[in-house]
């Protein structure tokens, strides 16, 4: 099923409504914590319990729990379908919230890597 991020987003396009869209993208970026149920439920659902992929179980877990590594990446899909740019220093935000506990080193080098896997996604 999903294996990245670029799966994740891939399937999150094609499958929520254009009014869920909207409703992501309209939250302020101060209440994405309200995504919890919602969103990163989904998300929760897609990547960590329901994926038939070893590899993408694995992917995804590298993030952390999926209570933590959905609060990332509904993060960043929220960035996504406003169409603004996601940033390092945004994802390396978003794990440092979330409860993620890496070193600064760790923390700095999965931001790079989840934006670098999503700026393939986006070309």
């Amino acid at each position: 099923m999903l294996k990245n991020l670029a799966d994740l987003f891939d399937y999150l396009d094609a499958n929520l409504a254009a009014s869920v869209r909207e409703e992501i993208a309209a939250l302020p970026k101060q209440r994405l914590i309200d995504m919890h149920f919602g969103l990163n439920a989904h998300i929760r659902s897609l990547a960590f319990y329901r994926n038939d992929s070893p590899e993408g179980k694995s992917y995804f877990s590298e993030l952390g729990s999926a209570d933590e590594a959905s609060g990332v990446l509904g993060d960043m899909y929220s960035l996504h379908v406003r169409g603004e740019k996601i940033t390092e220093e945004f994802v390396s935000n978003a794990i440092e919230r979330h409860g993620i506990l890496y070193t600064e080193l760790e923390q700095q080098s999965k931001a790079k890597e989840l934006v670098e896997s999503y700026e393939r996604f986006v070309c």
